[in-house]
């Protein structure tokens, strides 16, 4: 019997051992998203606010999480389902108030059936984030000389809970060549739909007209903001969710309408 224990107690030791040595994932303090995987067990991490520091990084770039500051360097990563839809992640450091582009990668933490992370290797330590920029296709509708086209959309979102949790939607750039005199009014909103039941919500509008909004207009339209209600997106369940700006005419007739379509399958609360 004390052979027994005292094998028993050897394994357990010998496993205490190497767990104590081998280098362990490591979440952020306070932070439900990101990771250092493999780190040094001495490594210690804390979550930062940069979201006034954010204001100074290259305007092409949209952020996308909290700061994460590491003690010594290590790999970090960020969850970024985006990168499925033609967002293009980048991790940036921030050193007296500037950022620094760091090599970024996207990679598959949990197996390819994951949520891809947006990983990067720093080789100091210090304070960092997640910022990225959208390189897809740019819509565009053109019928009998009239052109109407958004030419990129901002859409910024957060894990959180089971989901991710909106926080703005910019139609950006939109333009309506050739519609003159029959188009008097640009309207943007959500179209929302549950068990088969549809609404398009205006959450804006604007007059148009040839002599204040000469072509090229590029005006960029404010769709969401978290000020002005909460938007909850999950995976799990299926609904409609579309972004969207439209023209109309005096009567209030949809002559064009631009739908965002990332999240047309996801719930919203």
């Amino acid at each position: 019997m004390k052979q027994i224990l005292f094998a028993f107690l050897a394994i357990v030791l010998a496993f205490s051992a190497v767990m104590a040595t081998s280098p362990q994932p490591a979440l952020a303090v306070g932070s439900d998203a990101w990771l250092t995987p493999g780190a040094d067990p001495a490594l210690t991490v804390k979550v930062v606010n940069v979201d006034d520091a954010a204001k100074s990084a290259p305007n092409w770039l949209q952020q996308f999480s909290e700061g994460i500051n590491i003690s010594k360097p290590t790999q970090i990563c960020y969850p970024f389902r985006l990168g499925r839809y033609h967002w293009v992640p980048q991790i940036l450091q921030l050193t007296d108030g500037v950022w620094t582009k760091i090599t970024t990668t996207q990679e598959y933490l949990s197996g390819s059936d994951g949520i891809p992370s947006a990983c990067a290797a720093p080789s100091a330590a210090g304070t960092f984030a997640l910022f990225a920029y959208y390189n897809g296709p740019i819509e565009t509708k053109s019928v009998a000389g009239k052109l109407f086209t958004v030419s990129s959309w901002t859409v910024t979102v957060e894990p959180y809970a089971s989901g991710y949790d909106v926080s703005l939607i910019l139609a950006n750039k939109v333009n309506w060549k050739g519609y003159y005199p029959t188009a008097t009014k640009l309207s943007w909103g959500i179209r929302m739909c549950w068990d088969g039941s549809c609404k398009n919500h205006i959450e804006g509008s604007k007059a148009i007209n040839s002599i204040s909004d000469p072509y090229a207009q590029n005006f960029d339209a404010t769709i969401f903001t978290d000020s002005n209600m909460y938007i909850f997106l999950s995976e799990k369940s299926v609904c409609e969710f579309k972004p969207f700006v439209e023209l109309l005419d005096a009567s209030d007739n949809v002559l064009d309408i631009i739908y965002y379509e990332d999240y047309a399958d996801y719930c919203v609360s």
